[in-house]
């Protein structure tokens, strides 16, 4: 089955700074993650992921993560999910976070994660960047008149 839409994925060190400063507001509060997606379930059963890991993807203060890359609709240049890393007895775990907060993938890395083909320039860098930083005012012109 085809995605309904075309997605393109940004990495931390070289994707548009409006981008990862906008989802580090989205996730800059502690959280209770989702972990009944299968496809995690069947990634933590096969990598014996262990039990504190769980608790600290369970309990997600992102101050104790690493944002490494961040996945848009190519349509709107919104993110869809971003994957985080922990390191944890020398052991490097990073998690993808989707829409309502459900875990939907975790693997012990052991490189970079920079081999993938990450948008790192063009136009649809571009348009994430002011997509993202139209947001970004928006998102904050809300959190001012919250606080008054």
């Amino acid at each position: 089955m085809a995605p309904r839409f075309e997605t393109s994925r940004f990495h931390a060190n070289f994707g548009p700074s409006s981008l990862f400063e906008r989802v580090h507001f989205k996730m800059r509060n502690s959280r209770t993650l989702k972990l009944h997606s299968k496809h995690f379930i069947d990634r933590q059963t096969k990598r014996n992921i262990p039990e504190e890991v769980m608790f600290q993807i369970k309990h997600f203060t992102p101050s104790q993560w690493s944002l490494k890359t961040v996945e848009v609709r190519n349509d709107t240049g919104k993110f869809i999910n971003m994957t985080w890393e922990m390191n944890y007895n020398d052991a490097r775990f990073w998690i993808t976070i989707g829409f309502g907060d459900v875990i939907q993938t975790i693997i012990m890395k052991d490189s970079n994660g920079q081999g993938y083909p990450y948008i790192k320039s063009g136009k649809l860098y571009d348009y994430v960047q002011i997509v993202n930083e139209q947001l970004m005012i928006s998102d904050n012109q809300l959190s001012i008149k919250k606080e008054t």
